[in-house]
């Protein structure tokens, strides 16, 4: 008897976690959707605006929406009053979308979080760390800029967002194979480190 109650209270808390990562990947996929960051025809794309598909004009009447401001080669939409975030759309030389960056400049409950992109778009195909505290998940077409705290977990906060066009694919051109590392999960920041490290003297 005893065996069979411990065997229930396992299976308790297993249905009790399974829960809570459902019930948190449906909270984070209406995050990334709200700020309007998802895929169009399986492309990353931005409030319907997929880099290196959609044309120009069309970029401009749809920033129009959300009163963008465009200069000669870019797009700016200020979402600081709402989301506290800063976007901008670069104009290609074939007349389309070439790039699609957003800047996150909040810490506060409402803020991108890297276990976002991880649910949404699946484990990155490399990370780069630029110092201890600022590591990049690298995507075939995405790249995520996030803060870490000593750990590089699902909560660490993300600061940038690039969407390039999908024909240029990041994974295959490895970006520069030595200041970057395989996707070793969620770990501690040093393990990331130590493995570049590594890296490095191994290609000199």
């Amino acid at each position: 008897m005893r065996l069979l109650g411990i065997t229930i209270a396992i299976w308790l808390i297993f249905i009790v976690l399974l829960a809570g990562v459902s019930a948190y990947g449906s909270k984070q996929d209406s995050q990334l959707e709200l700020l309007g960051i998802d895929t169009c025809n399986s492309h990353p794309c931005f409030m319907n605006i997929t880099p290196g598909i959609t044309q120009w004009d069309e970029a401009h009447r749809l920033s129009q929406i959300y009163n963008g401001q465009e200069d000669i080669d870019y797009i700016r939409i200020d979402f600081g009053s709402t989301h506290n975030l800063d976007i901008y759309i670069e104009k290609s030389d074939l007349d389309a979308v070439a790039l699609v960056t957003i800047h996150s400049q909040t810490s506060d409950s409402n803020r991108l979080i890297a276990g976002e992109f991880i649910h949404k778009f699946g484990e990155p195909c490399l990370v780069g760390a630029a110092s201890p505290n600022f590591f990049r998940l690298v995507y075939p077409s995405i790249l995520v800029d996030v803060r870490v705290i000593r750990v590089f977990s699902p909560t660490s906060s993300v600061y940038n967002i690039h969407l390039g066009a999908s024909a240029i694919d990041l994974c295959a051109n490895r970006l520069n194979p030595l200041v970057m590392a395989d996707w070793l999960g969620f770990s501690s920041a040093d393990r990331y480190l130590t493995f570049l490290r590594e890296k490095n003297q191994a290609g000199n």
